[in-house]
């Protein structure tokens, strides 16, 4: 499992893979319907996060918007942004 970074546009967004205590962490985090990808957010710089799943690992589909997030989802991703260098493009 992946988590993108959604801040940049016309180049590639960063990215960075979950261990799997982190891909089981975010699970329990998640809501009960998780977005549809594809979800428009419109505006520059930080729009959110998406996960990137191909396995469809622990029973996600291969793609989940994950917006901003909220609450504890937010801090998880916050801080996983953070720890992988990325907190001057939040």
């Amino acid at each position: 499992m992946e988590i993108e970074l959604d801040v940049f546009s016309g180049v590639p967004n960063p990215r960075w893979t979950l261990s799997d205590a982190e891909a089981r962490r975010l699970v329990s985090l998640l809501p009960a319907t998780p977005d549809a990808p594809g979800t428009e957010r419109g505006g520059l710089g930080f729009r959110g996060f998406v996960l990137h799943n191909p396995e469809r690992e622990l029973g996600l589909p291969e793609v989940v918007d994950l917006g901003p997030g909220t609450g504890d989802l937010a801090a998880f991703l916050t801080a996983q942004a953070i720890l992988h260098g990325y907190a001057h493009l939040l």
